[in-house]
């Protein structure tokens, strides 16, 4: 029987934070399993994981350019997929990742599933963060089509049927891995603060990822005055860039509090090799998010050793054990949250303890090898009643 093809289809790939999570993720797939690994991206994409095959059919989709025409590139990628899919033949799974263009995504699974294929929709956001009001439709028909839904936390899970009345049958808790493969060679944090160009004395306490509103980066804000009464050496590193968000209004913030000279931040993506040396530079990271599905930063700072204080939300709060592998605190309470940054900056061989149980935690809950198990078996269930 010629093997199975799988068309994972995720545009953002090396564009933007994804590139790690694809990379491992197929990479594993490929290895342990016996499809045709065939990764959809965008043409920003130059790393090609051994085992995969990487097509760039998006090109041109990010950018300057004018919205309609990237929205049309992207539609065009979509199609070329369709057409290798009848060209080749039935058994095959699209597996999708992210509303883009929720009509084209809506009208891909209709015809891909017409023709005999499998579709199974990774729900990294189950609601998009970015989708407007007049996409909701689109994306409940998408979910509907899905013949396997994933998700990486069972609060994900509750909201597909809360929100979009999804069978609970159909979905699948598949956690999101870690980033210990991305960890490497360990950097001595004042070498770290050295290649970035920190201050090498005081404490840094890091936010790091997209900015906008949901991550909560006003609450934290807000906490540094009670922090900084604390701890008036530390300063609070900004590492990541603006994502349909203005600025303008946390720099405002920042000089209301007083805290200018006490916040340093870094407006742009933070490529992959310059990620490592933020975390390895921190005392302390900071995820104040409002809501949340599940968090590449949270694992990803665990992953490096690093203490976290995190809000009690989404999957967040499946991940982190509070007092044990970092803090939970609840979300939009700068008081709560200023209290748990001094507590481990009070105590720095507590929180290095406290990271050190979190590294090996996610080590071993969150292998990669795990979460690829996991996705092959919802491949060979959506297989197995397509075929």
């Amino acid at each position: 029987m010629e093997q199975a093809r799988v068309y994972y289809v995720e545009p953002i790939g090396g564009h933007a934070g994804m590139f790690y999570y694809d990379r491992a993720l197929c990479s594993e797939l490929a290895r342990q399993g016996s499809y045709d690994i065939i990764w959809v991206t965008c043409d920003e994409t130059r790393e090609m994981p051994e085992g995969v095959r990487v097509w760039h059919a998006f090109h041109g989709i990010y950018g300057e350019r004018l919205a309609w025409l990237r929205g049309l590139r992207y539609v065009w990628g979509l199609w070329q997929v369709l057409w290798d899919h009848w060209r080749r033949g039935e058994r095959a799974i699209l597996h999708l990742h992210f509303f883009t263009v929720a009509p084209a995504e809506c009208l891909m699974a209709v015809l891909f599933k017409r023709s005999g294929g499998g579709v199974v929709f990774t729900a990294h956001d189950v609601v998009p963060f970015d989708a407007k009001q007049a996409a909701g439709p689109w994306v409940r028909r998408v979910y509907s089509l899905a013949d396997r839904i994933i998700v990486h936390a069972e609060h994900g899970a509750r909201e597909l049927s809360d929100v979009f009345g999804c069978a609970r049958a159909k979905v699948r808790v598949v956690p999101h891995g870690n980033y210990a493969p991305f960890v490497g060679e360990p950097v001595a944090q004042e070498e770290a603060r050295r290649r970035l160009g920190l201050a090498d004395s005081g404490r840094i306490i890091l936010f790091f990822g997209s900015i906008k509103r949901v991550k909560g980066l006003d609450t934290l804000l807000a906490a540094m005055p009670d922090i900084l009464r604390v701890h008036p050496e530390a300063t609070l590193v900004i590492a990541g860039r603006v994502w349909k968000d203005d600025f303008a209004a946390y720099e405002d913030l920042i000089g209301r509090l007083g805290v200018a000279s006490k916040v340093e931040a870094r407006l742009r993506f933070i490529p992959e090799e310059e990620a490592a040396l933020y975390f390895q530079a921190a005392d302390v990271v900071v995820l104040p998010y409002r809501k949340i599905y599940q968090s590449g930063v949270l694992l990803m700072a665990m992953s490096f050793g690093c203490p976290v204080v995190a809000t009690h939300c989404g999957g967040m709060a499946e991940v982190v054990q509070d007092g044990l592998t970092g803090y939970l605190v609840p979300p939009e309470n700068p008081s709560a949250l200023a209290d748990r940054v001094c507590a481990l900056l009070q105590d720095p061989e507590g929180a290095r303890q406290m990271g050190e149980r979190a590294r090996r935690y996610v080590e071993h809950h969150f292998g990669w090898p795990a979460v690829a198990r996991a996705t092959l078996s919802v491949y060979a269930e959506v297989l197995g009643s397509t075929g």
